[in-house]
């Protein structure tokens, strides 16, 4: 079970953006220029995959960001328990159902920016990828406390 951060972002969370930015920079390169292979779906889903670690982990395996199996299946869950009068789980199926909503919209605009742009349309995510990479390595330059080369890491 990964631990959870719990609203804290983690120091390593700045370089695998940046990491996932080069990967989807890449794929788009190699999708635009025709190679025969298909590698550039590899290194697209490389970056997804980190993606959906990230916050995994952040959240406690809550939020899933890279396919929608898991959260159509906690819907279900939690659907089912308010459905028998267990109300505990509420606030997660509206986290779900909300992510889900996310989920299909994300899908129609990716659609959408794919049919006008083909294979440039990747470089809209590694642009956002090194933003958000950039800002998280910015924000834990300058914040206070320890740094993530002084964080002792305790192990389970």
């Amino acid at each position: 079970r990964p631990t959870v951060f719990g609203g804290k972002v983690s120091p390593s969370c700045g370089p695998a953006f940046l990491i996932g930015a080069a990967l989807l920079f890449a794929s788009s390169f190699l999708a635009k220029n025709s190679y025969p292979n298909l590698s550039f779906f590899c290194l697209a889903a490389i970056a997804n995959g980190m993606q959906n670690s990230i916050t995994s982990v952040h959240t406690g395996n809550l939020i899933r960001t890279s396919h929608y199996t898991g959260i159509s299946s906690d819907i279900g869950t939690f659907l089912g328990q308010n459905l028998r009068g267990n109300h505990q789980n509420l606030w997660k199926l509206e986290i779900c159902v909300a992510l889900a909503l996310s989920f299909w919209i994300g899908g129609f605009i990716s659609f959408s920016a794919t049919n006008a742009f083909a294979s440039s349309s990747l470089l809209f995510s590694a642009f956002l990828y090194l933003v958000i990479g950039s800002g998280l390595i910015l924000h834990e330059m300058r914040a206070p406390g320890p740094k993530a080369d002084q964080i002792e890491m305790k192990s389970e």
